[in-house]
């Protein structure tokens, strides 16, 4: 695609790229002279975007080309910054739930710093009266079919944040406004508040809407990441573990999402969203559960993620293939919940 300007101040686009298995648009963007073309080359480090890099190269090793289509062509860079932003904001980003695109940023003039998250809804009146025809008519036939929950609708207006380790008190370490806990805290723990809006644990954090009068953290197994949390839970599971028997499984009365099984001295613990596992640990039991090294295999948002203790990671025999797909399916992982450092 060639863009032949005369005028030096309206020599951008707003393009989308086309997945020609569906049609479905999967990026928008903006840009000048051969921005578009740079997709197609782009190799994988920490600031590029991870859903749009697998997208692109699941079409490439199917022996197919990403299709480009030029949105809106003849514009200043305000306009199109504009027209940009307007497009993400109706169809919607993958990442936070709202969508189908790849984008991570909203558009416009987004700055590192400023919210990932809409607090309102956008306006997305725009006079086509300035476009040329194609361009006009391009933006008109774009209908918002974007599912965004806005932070200024939300039933709370602060989140408590608690610190919370076995063996040590708990202890409320925060009260932040929705725009400071959105904007600052970690990708995979604001884009599952906002759709759960029920409690989390990451870490040594515990993420709650509302006071929690009564929190307990499980005597006996680590958590990690992201899952949720529930007190009578893991009241329960240290009964169970602590019971001493052999097998057990359980379910949350209050989050259907939260369960444990244990069974042949190994305790898994699942959170799931939908038919995604957020969260599964895998413990071997030898008197106490133990942290162990964790596999990803696969695109994390589509195969739930499997965890191995050390002693199946020295027994297992993984073909040269399977250990190419287990490291590069980690580093992606590892990249796409770095979220803070992915620029567009």
């Amino acid at each position: 695609m060639a863009f032949n300007l005369t005028s030096s101040d309206n020599n951008f686009y707003v393009y989308a790229l086309i997945d020609p298995r569906d049609d479905a648009i999967f990026y928008i963007g903006k840009g000048k002279g051969s921005r578009l073309k740079q997709h197609m080359n782009q190799k994988l480090t920490p600031k590029n975007n991870i859903r749009k890099y697998i997208r692109i190269n699941e079409i490439k090793a199917l022996g197919l080309s990403v299709k480009t289509e030029a949105l809106g062509t003849y514009l200043d860079e305000n306009t199109a910054f504009e027209i940009e932003r307007i497009i993400i904001y109706k169809l919607g980003r993958e990442a936070f739930l709202e969508g189908k695109l790849t984008n991570y940023t909203p558009g416009g003039r987004w700055n590192k710093g400023d919210s990932l998250y809409y607090s309102e809804e956008e306006n997305t009146d725009f006079d086509v009266h300035s476009l040329d025809f194609v361009s006009a008519e391009n933006l008109l036939s774009i209908k918002k079919i974007s599912n965004i929950t806005h932070l200024n609708d939300l039933p709370f207006k602060c989140i408590y944040k608690y610190y919370v380790r076995s063996n040590y008190p708990v202890q409320l370490i925060s009260i932040d406004s929705n725009d400071c806990f959105f904007r600052n805290e970690k990708y995979d723990v604001t884009v599952l508040f906002l759709k759960l809006q029920i409690p989390l644990l990451s870490q040594y954090s515990l993420f709650s809407q509302h006071l929690i009068k009564d929190v307990y953290i499980s005597k006996h197994v680590p958590y990690y990441r992201c899952q949720y949390y529930e007190a009578v839970f893991y009241r329960q599971l240290d009964d169970k573990i602590e019971s001493g028997m052999e097998r057990f499984s359980i379910i949350s009365d209050t989050v259907k999402e939260l369960s444990a099984t244990y069974s042949d001295s190994c305790l898994i613990l699942k959170s799931d969203f939908g038919n995604e596992v957020i969260s599964e640990y895998f413990y071997n039991y030898d008197g106490k559960f133990h942290n162990h090294k964790k596999i990803h295999y696969s695109d994390p948002k589509n195969i739930p993620k499997v965890y191995y203790n050390e002693e199946q990671l020295k027994s297992s025999v993984l073909t040269p293939e399977d250990i190419k797909e287990r490291d590069a399916a980690s580093r992606d992982w590892a990249i796409h919940m770095s979220g803070e450092n992915i620029k567009d």
